[in-house]
């Protein structure tokens, strides 16, 4: 497996990890609401920190939001399972031929200020949001304990169901706003491959040293 297939693969597990439940009864839909939340920070974003330091993520969207396919607005409070879905990748900087990222989370350890546990595997950490006050809210410090270059990952929500209505889903896309990504230090790990869109849009890169 090359180490791009690796980052495709993480980005698309932390997303699967979270939202994999299927239908939940008979005759019921697939996502038929598509909801752009673009609501993710980190901060401070800088490009480097020290064993200790703590990062903060936040991601906030209103629980009325527009559906991008039909320009519908839609109250989507109430729902069960509005989550995220957090990974971490740690590189060999010292490779561009191969630098051959593993998956990181057990060199963080995180701290939740908004929103609950939901469930881990080796691949994410999955947390549901808070809601209060028409919105969803969810933050989390994430504190280094080990040296090295990380990408941190965050998911989409998909299959994101009322608790009044188990059948009607909808999809949110969550992605960075606000925040220096640091894409540049991902970018020299691969020089001649593009990074893709979903990569720029969900993706944090970072030293600890």
């Amino acid at each position: 497996m090359t180490s791009k297939t690796l980052i495709s693969l993480s980005l698309f597990l932390s997303l699967f990890s979270f939202s994999k439940c299927g239908k939940v009864g008979r005759n019921c839909s697939d996502n038929i609401y598509s909801f752009n939340s673009d609501s993710a920070k980190v901060y401070p974003d800088k490009d480097s920190i020290q064993v200790g330091d703590t990062l903060w993520l936040e991601a906030s969207t209103p629980t009325t939001v527009k559906d991008s396919t039909t320009g519908k607005t839609v109250d989507y409070a109430n729902a069960e399972n509005m989550g995220i879905a957090i990974s971490m990748l740690l590189f060999n900087e010292n490779s561009t031929s191969n630098p051959n990222p593993t998956y990181g989370l057990s060199d963080f350890d995180f701290a939740i200020k908004e929103g609950s546990y939901y469930t881990s595997n080796q691949y994410a950490n999955n947390y549901l949001y808070d809601e209060a006050n028409g919105y969803y809210n969810f933050k989390i410090a994430v504190i280094a304990h080990q040296t090295g270059l990380y990408a941190l990952s965050i998911s989409d929500a998909i299959n994101v169901y009322r608790k009044d209505d188990k059948c009607t889903k909808a999809s949110f896309s969550i992605t960075f706003q606000q925040t220096d990504q640091h894409l540049y230090l991902y970018q020299n790990l691969y020089p001649n491959q593009e990074i893709s869109e979903y990569e720029r849009t969900h993706l944090y890169c970072f030293k600890v040293y």
